[in-house]
């Protein structure tokens, strides 16, 4: 995945949300450009390893199953 690909998170309360995801695989520090969002995702511990995606929008934690490319 790569800055320029764009995704969409299905939010159950925002709907369709695009955004960018970051890549990690690049050395290079590349910014979203203005205007453009960063999806967040995270692996949260409680109760066990469990990866979460952000919602850009609302800051709501959701399943990545609800991340697609658009």
């Amino acid at each position: 995945m790569t800055m320029d690909e764009k995704y969409v998170v299905e939010c159950p309360h925002c709907g369709k949300v695009e955004g960018y995801l970051p890549n990690d695989m690049d050395d290079r520090d590349v910014a979203p450009g203005e205007g453009d969002t960063e999806i967040i995702e995270q692996t949260f511990e409680i109760p066990h390893a469990t990866e979460r995606v952000q919602c850009p929008q609302c800051g709501r934690w959701l399943s990545p199953d609800r991340v697609h490319p658009e």
